[in-house]
Formats: C-alpha cells, structure tokens, sequence
C-alpha cells in the first residue's frame, strides 16, 4: 500500500481513479424512539434520509456528472455533539497529565506518579460512566 502511495504521489501509478470518501458528523436535534434496536436503526436512516432530501442539488451542478459516482459519503448523526466533544477534550487533558506523570525518573517518583496515574483512571472512568 506504501508503494501504491508513492507512485500515486509521484504521478507514476498506472490506470488508477480516485473515489473519494467524506465523513460528514454533524449535530443531529430530531428525537428517535428509543424501543429496539431496529426502531433505533429505521429512525436514524429516516432522518439522514430526510435531511439528504432537504439539499439543494444546485449545490452539486458544478460538478461534473461523471464525477458524482466516485464521491462517497458516510453520514454520522450525533445527538448532543458539543457534549461529547467536551468530554472528548477532557479525556485528552488527562490523557496528557498522564503522559507527563509516566516521564519520570526516580523510583520515589514512579511510585507516586503511579498512585497518580490510578487515581486519574477512576476518575476518567467515572467521568466516561456518567455519560452512559
């Protein structure tokens, strides 16, 4: 695959098309029933279908046709995104205050950065079991 990847760069990969792929995450506010699972899944796809419908095909005019099918999307509603990229932060503030802890040198500090390290682990555990 490294190879395939040089040569593309490099202008020298044979007979090669392109196929874009664009992950699209957005914050999704319409309310699913929370049944079944299948319930869950027919919710999700009515909605990401009914906000595709909603696009303006205007937008994709300027775009050559032959083009259209070698763009791929994977669509990704989430429902209370700014409340999980918050968390997402945080994970990664303590995540660093860990790796900061595990640069140590001495044996005294080992065990106290460990005592460290435990305790910040219950406390990212918690935090992540809050939210479930």
């Amino acid at each position: 695959m490294i190879e395939v990847a040089k040569e593309y760069k490099n202008g020298t990969l044979k007979e090669v098309e392109l196929h874009l792929v664009s992950v699209i995450t957005y914050c999704e506010n319409k309310k699913i029933e929370k049944k079944s699972e299948k319930q869950i899944k027919e919710d999700i796809i009515k909605i990401i279908e009914e906000r595709g419908n909603a696009i303006d095909r205007k937008l994709f005019d300027s775009i050559d046709e032959g083009l259209h099918p070698r763009f791929n999307y994977i669509i990704l509603p989430v429902w209370e995104l700014d409340l999980l990229l918050e968390q997402f932060k945080s994970y990664w503030k303590i995540m660093e205050a860990k790796d900061i802890l595990t640069k140590s040198c001495s044996i005294l500090e080992l065990v106290v950065n460990a005592n460290k390290l435990k305790l910040i682990d219950e406390i990212l555990m918690n935090k992540l079991m809050k939210t479930f």
